[in-house]
Protein backbone atom coordinates (compact mmCIF):
# COMPACT_ATOMS: atom_id res chain seq x y z
CA UNK A 1 0.00 0.00 0.00
CA UNK A 2 1.28 3.37 -1.17
CA UNK A 3 1.61 6.05 1.65
CA UNK A 4 -0.67 8.19 0.23
CA UNK A 5 -3.59 5.44 0.30
CA UNK A 6 -2.41 4.57 3.91
CA UNK A 7 -2.69 8.49 4.82
CA UNK A 8 -6.27 8.29 3.51
CA UNK A 9 -7.45 5.14 4.83
CA UNK A 10 -6.31 6.50 8.72
CA UNK A 11 -8.31 9.56 7.46
CA UNK A 12 -11.32 7.94 6.89
CA UNK A 13 -10.80 5.99 10.09
CA UNK A 14 -10.85 8.09 12.61
CA UNK A 15 -14.09 10.14 11.14
CA UNK A 16 -17.04 9.30 13.31
CA UNK A 17 -19.01 6.09 11.60
CA UNK A 18 -22.30 7.08 12.02
CA UNK A 19 -21.38 10.38 9.45
CA UNK A 20 -19.54 8.37 7.35
CA UNK A 21 -21.46 6.81 4.65
CA UNK A 22 -22.04 2.89 3.76
CA UNK A 23 -20.53 1.36 0.74
CA UNK A 24 -24.90 1.30 -0.48
CA UNK A 25 -24.54 4.77 -0.11
CA UNK A 26 -21.79 5.61 -1.29
CA UNK A 27 -22.71 3.27 -4.74
CA UNK A 28 -26.13 5.74 -5.12
CA UNK A 29 -23.84 8.54 -5.12
CA UNK A 30 -21.91 7.55 -7.82
CA UNK A 31 -24.58 5.75 -9.77
CA UNK A 32 -26.04 9.58 -9.34
CA UNK A 33 -23.03 11.10 -10.57
CA UNK A 34 -22.73 8.97 -13.28
CA UNK A 35 -26.28 9.42 -14.56
CA UNK A 36 -25.69 13.11 -14.46
CA UNK A 37 -23.13 13.55 -16.72
CA UNK A 38 -24.77 10.79 -19.16
CA UNK A 39 -27.83 13.50 -19.17
CA UNK A 40 -25.46 16.08 -20.11
CA UNK A 41 -23.44 14.40 -22.48
CA UNK A 42 -27.13 13.58 -24.16
CA UNK A 43 -28.41 17.41 -23.64
CA UNK A 44 -24.95 18.28 -25.29
CA UNK A 45 -25.14 16.31 -28.08
CA UNK A 46 -29.13 17.49 -29.13
CA UNK A 47 -27.60 21.20 -28.36
CA UNK A 48 -25.11 20.63 -31.01
CA UNK A 49 -27.14 18.69 -33.45
CA UNK A 50 -30.07 21.59 -32.98
CA UNK A 51 -27.09 23.71 -33.95
CA UNK A 52 -26.21 22.52 -36.97
CA UNK A 53 -29.44 22.16 -38.34
CA UNK A 54 -29.77 26.28 -37.55
CA UNK A 55 -26.65 26.04 -39.60
CA UNK A 56 -27.39 24.29 -42.45
CA UNK A 57 -31.13 25.75 -42.92
CA UNK A 58 -29.46 29.17 -42.51
CA UNK A 59 -27.32 28.44 -45.15
CA UNK A 60 -29.69 27.28 -47.84
CA UNK A 61 -31.89 31.02 -46.91
CA UNK A 62 -28.33 32.72 -47.57
CA UNK A 63 -27.47 30.87 -50.30
CA UNK A 64 -30.87 31.32 -51.97
CA UNK A 65 -30.97 34.92 -51.14
CA UNK A 66 -27.60 36.21 -52.75
CA UNK A 67 -28.59 34.04 -55.92
CA UNK A 68 -31.55 36.88 -55.69
CA UNK A 69 -29.48 39.37 -55.54
CA UNK A 70 -27.45 38.08 -58.24
CA UNK A 71 -29.96 37.54 -60.44
CA UNK A 72 -32.99 39.58 -60.01
CA UNK A 73 -34.33 40.33 -63.26
CA UNK A 74 -34.03 37.48 -64.88
CA UNK A 75 -36.96 35.54 -66.78
CA UNK A 76 -37.86 32.22 -65.72
CA UNK A 77 -36.26 29.44 -67.89
CA UNK A 78 -37.90 26.41 -69.39
CA UNK A 79 -38.96 24.97 -72.91
CA UNK A 80 -41.91 27.35 -74.08
CA UNK A 81 -44.46 26.43 -76.31
CA UNK A 82 -43.59 28.08 -79.70
CA UNK A 83 -47.10 27.01 -81.26
CA UNK A 84 -49.08 29.30 -78.96
CA UNK A 85 -46.66 32.56 -80.38
CA UNK A 86 -46.03 33.05 -83.59
CA UNK A 87 -42.19 33.99 -84.75
CA UNK A 88 -42.31 37.80 -85.21
CA UNK A 89 -41.81 39.28 -88.53
CA UNK A 90 -42.68 36.27 -90.54
CA UNK A 91 -45.73 35.51 -92.14
CA UNK A 92 -47.87 32.66 -92.68
CA UNK A 93 -47.16 29.99 -95.07
CA UNK A 94 -48.60 30.30 -98.84
CA UNK A 95 -50.95 27.39 -99.51
CA UNK A 96 -50.89 26.28 -103.30
CA UNK A 97 -54.14 27.68 -104.29
CA UNK A 98 -52.71 31.21 -103.11
CA UNK A 99 -49.84 31.07 -104.62
CA UNK A 100 -51.46 31.14 -108.15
Amino acid sequence: MSEQSFDLAEKLLTLNPKKRLTASEWHEFETKKRRRQERKKLQDAQKQAQFQERQLKSQDTSSTTELSKILPNLPPTGPKDKSAEPDEGSQAPETENESK
